[in-house]
Order: C-alpha cells, then structure tokens, then sequence
C-alpha cells in the first residue's frame, strides 16, 4: 500500500566545500532516488535537497538550509530529478562554507497508475522506463 506521506532519504556526511563537490554529491544521490522510485514503480512531485555544516565546529561560520522543489508531474526519471536537485542547489548553495551534511529526500511519493498529469505538461516519453 502507498501513502502519499512516505518519503525517501539519501544523504552522506561529506567534507567538501565548494560547489563541483557538492553538485556531484547531489546528482548521485538524485539518480539513487530515482533508481529506487523506477524499481518500485512509485513516482514522486517533490525533491528536498539540504546542506549542513558541522554544528560541533563552532570555529567555523553555520549554515543549514533546504529547500522543496515540486515537479511539474509525477516522475521518477533521472533527467526530472537531476534537473529539479540543480535547480535547488542554485538557490541555496553559499560560496565559501565547509559542507559536512549533503542529502536528497523525495517526497509525495504515489502509485504509478494513480498518477496525475497536467494539462500542460510536456512529458516526454523518452523518460519512462
């Protein structure tokens, strides 16, 4: 049975601190995500990127921040996640902070036949698996 409450997380504990690392950090957990939607047939709308620096570093400047970007549809196409994961990391990233928490969370999950479509939308077909 699906709910639309579940939720996938995927993050790592990193130590990086500019933008290239993070970006493939990201990227790989999105396509990870997006793999595991494929294999249980249950789309997402909505992805949750986040960024942490280590809180036991007072020494250093803080920063935690995430942000949820929705998807036009249901997907679970790597190019959708990929796509919605760059668009996050533009609007959160800061130059200059150390990065020791990076993750990835899809949300709303549903079943692939319950899918709802826009009347709008542009789904390519190329996308489904």
């Amino acid at each position: 049975m699906y709910c639309s409450g579940y939720m996938l997380l995927m993050f790592a504990l990193v130590d990086c601190n500019n933008f290239y690392d993070s970006c493939e950090f990201v990227v790989t957990f999105a396509v990870s995500c997006a793999e595991t939607l494929r294999h249980q047939n249950s789309p997402t709308n909505a992805v949750m990127i986040f960024f942490h620096t280590n809180g036991f570093r007072k020494d250093l400047p803080q920063y935690y921040r995430n942000i949820i970007i929705k998807t036009e549809t249901p997907t679970n196409s790597n190019f959708d996640l990929i796509k919605a994961a760059y668009k996050a990391l533009d609007c959160i990233y800061i130059k200059d902070f150390h990065h020791k928490k990076v993750g990835v969370i899809v949300m709303n999950l549903m079943p692939e036949n319950q899918k709802q479509f826009s009347l709008f939308s542009n789904d390519n077909p190329k996308h489904q698996p």
